[in-house]
Order: C-alpha cells, then structure tokens, then sequence
C-alpha cells in the first residue's frame, strides 16, 4: 500500500514559512485591489449626498465585505497541507517518498480522484490511493479492465503491466461506499482485498506533487 504520512512540523518548517510569506502577500494584493476597486467618491454637494450616490457607497461597501469574507473563508477552508507518500501502491503516479498538496474533501468525490483514507481494518493508519468505483455501482474486473455494470472504465494512467491481474468482484457499493485501488495493481493491497471504503474514513483530495522523489521504477 502507499502510506500517506503528515509531515512533522520540523519537516514542514520551511514549507510553512513559504506559505505564510504569500498568505500575507495575497492578502496585500487583494486589499490594495478592493481600494482600487471602489475609490472614494467625488466630493458632495452641501446639501448632503442624494440616495443614488448613497447607494453606490453602500454597494461598493457591501462588495468589499463580501470578497473580503470570501478570501478569509477560502484560507481556512481550503488550506492545503503536505503528506508524505510511503510504499509503491500508486507507481508511476505517485513515488515513494513524494510530497503532496493535499486540501480537505469538499464537494463531491469524483472517479480518477486520488486521495487519503484511513484504513478500514486500522483507522491509526492512513493510505493514498485512486477512487474507481462510486456509490451504488458494481464494480468488477474482467481482464485486467474495471467496470462500472458492463461498462468499461478508461484509465489511462494505467502501464499495460498494471492491467495483468486476476479477474475480481463484481462488488456491490453502498449509498455512501467507494472502491479504491492502486495504480501498481500487481503489488497493492486494496479494495480488492479489504472491500469498499466508507466516506467517512476519506479525509483528503491530493490536488498535486509539492516535491517530487527521485526514486527510479520499482
């Protein structure tokens, strides 16, 4: 399996900094674009501000707020950490000992996605692998070829090595069940093994390679 480890936070140290440094340059940016945006306006005549140019000021107000509450929102919303990949589960994909950017799961999980879970038989534990059964499907392979009923499923991240395995399944998925599997089928133990993964137990999306390992083929 390919262990997926959070970073300790001496190991992240440099990483964090890096973060922080542009946290607060995007946030200069977008204040300084909010003032550009909305300028302060014209001076009023004596006899007060009329409700047209009153309103503009109120609007502008308004807008400035809402961009600034969405900006706080997408930092602690979406803030993406560091996972270290152990194992050779997800090769060539994926390498033993790659950093990932990884964000918390939001919105729904789609089929191709790779993400962390915990391990059903041990949640202390914590894996990397990619989704290719969704809820509701019965899942099998016939061939070396996964399908969703009698569909077949394109995965052309896959080597033509990856595709000689045995036959599996059919599986049948719960309302809120997924099927995993590793990119290096011939050496992972995955859903084929252990069943279908709760969507409970997943806990990340993987949304890139921070750094990339310098491991050769497995």
């Amino acid at each position: 399996m390919a262990a997926a480890t959070r970073l300790a936070p001496a190991q992240c140290r440099r990483f964090a900094l890096h973060r922080g440094h542009h946290a607060r340059a995007d946030l200069a940016k977008v204040g300084a674009l909010v003032t550009q945006t909305w300028p302060p306006p014209p001076p009023q005549p004596a006899g007060g501000a009329g409700p047209q140019r009153t309103w503009r000021r109120t609007t502008a107000i308004l807008g400035a707020t809402a961009l600034a509450g969405a900006v706080v929102v997408g930092l602690f919303v979406f803030r993406p950490g560091v996972i270290r990949v152990e194992g050779r589960a997800m090769w060539p994909a994926l390498r033993n000992d790659d950093r990932l950017w990884r964000v918390g799961v939001l919105g729904p999980i789609a089929r191709g996605d790779i993400v962390g879970l915990r391990y059903p038989k041990n949640p202390a534990k914590s894996f990397v692998f990619r989704v290719v059964g969704l809820p509701g499907e019965r899942i099998s392979i016939v061939n070396g070829v996964v399908r969703a009923g009698e569909t077949p499923i394109a995965e052309p991240y896959l080597t033509a090595e990856s595709r000689q395995i045995p036959d599996a399944g059919p599986v049948q998925l719960g309302a809120d069940e997924y099927f995993v599997l590793g990119d290096n089928r011939r050496n992972s133990s995955d859903s084929r093994e252990w069943g279908p993964v709760a969507r409970r137990l997943i806990w990340c999306r993987v949304k890139g390679i921070w750094w990339r390992s310098d491991e050769s083929a497995p």
